[in-house]
């Protein structure tokens, strides 16, 4: 499948199922090899879209292992920024922006507990995440970031708002 059609520039000729991987649920291990793979690959074609799609897939990596630290916090921020200006690069490339605001919302939710304004940095993420997502026709982005926004409500002590979102 592709949405170069619907979407213009956006994927040009990239197979939809490399941005619809940045919302498949593995464990810590699974997503690395997936990043590694992605990154492999756009290094051997020299995509640059393809390596905004696995820097963000690395970032979730590391948001997805057991322990938390500040110098994995660190690297998957990192991972995120330089994924955003990479994308900024980039002309009409809405999946990489999806893509970008999908990780900084994990990222901001996962290494943000207790800091208000990390978590409202995730909800404003995660929502920008499920709007690019919802434009570009992915369901399944859209609910994953939908639910990251439910999660970020949730860590937030806002149940009912949390239930809204992970209803849709």
């Amino acid at each position: 499948l592709y949405i170069a059609d619907r979407a213009g520039p956006v994927s040009a000729g990239q197979p939809r199922n490399h941005f619809e991987e940045l919302f498949t649920v593995s464990s810590a291990e699974e997503a690395q090899i997936s990043a590694e793979t992605l990154l492999e690959l756009a290094e051997r074609t020299r995509n640059d879209r393809l390596r905004v799609l696995g820097l963000c897939k690395s970032a979730d990596a590391l948001v997805a292992q057991q322990e938390i630290s500040q110098q994995l916090a660190s690297e998957a921020m990192s991972l995120v920024r330089e994924a955003q200006s990479l994308c900024e690069e980039l002309d009409d490339f809405e999946e990489g922006e999806a893509a970008v605001s999908y990780a900084s919302a994990r990222c901001h939710l996962r290494y943000g507990r207790g800091d208000e304004e990390m978590q409202d940095k995730a909800l404003e993420d995660g929502a920008e995440a499920a709007a690019l997502c919802r434009l570009l026709g992915s369901k399944k982005g859209e609910a994953f970031s939908l639910l990251t926004v439910g999660d970020a409500y949730f860590v937030g002590k806002e149940a009912d708002r949390a239930i809204e979102y992970h209803r849709q």
